[in-house]
């Protein structure tokens, strides 16, 4: 069965394809915005199996093994793709259930995205409040 990883950018898909998404997730927090050395060899005690596993941490070998390997933020960009694939699918009439099963987020995340699409937040900002209707209105 295919993983789902809708939203990894391409460095840490190359690395979800070989290791796992769990795996690309876990560089893209620990190493997001820098470089590291990838060795041909490691052990039990070296910090990429600390971090990944043994088994994920061959994968990533036997994909760079010997390289300086920039990683990128695990979540670059993923509020706006995820808010632009909320939009395109609400569009299509997929349910809010639909979308978050789709998507892997929660259903108030949608129900979020959606009202800011509608502009909603917007008008919540302009009075100062979180969205509240004032009493005396």
């Amino acid at each position: 069965m295919t993983e789902r990883r809708t939203y990894l950018p391409p460095r840490l898909m190359e690395i979800a394809e070989a290791a796992g998404t769990k795996a690309a997730l876990s560089l893209g927090v620990a190493y997001a915005g820098r470089r590291f050395y990838v060795p041909k060899r490691l052990g039990q005690q070296h910090p990429l199996t600390q971090l990944l596993g043994l088994e994920a941490a061959r994968k990533l070998v036997s994909l760079f093994g010997g390289e300086t390997v920039l990683i990128p933020p695990a979540l670059a960009g993923e509020a706006r793709r995820r808010r632009e694939a909320i939009i395109r699918m609400s569009a299509a009439g997929a349910s809010q259930t639909e979308i978050a099963h789709a998507l892997g987020i929660d259903r108030t995340t949608v129900q979020r995205n959606q009202q800011k699409a509608r502009g909603g937040p917007k008008l919540a900002k302009a009075r100062g409040r979180r969205g509240q209707d004032d009493l005396f209105d």
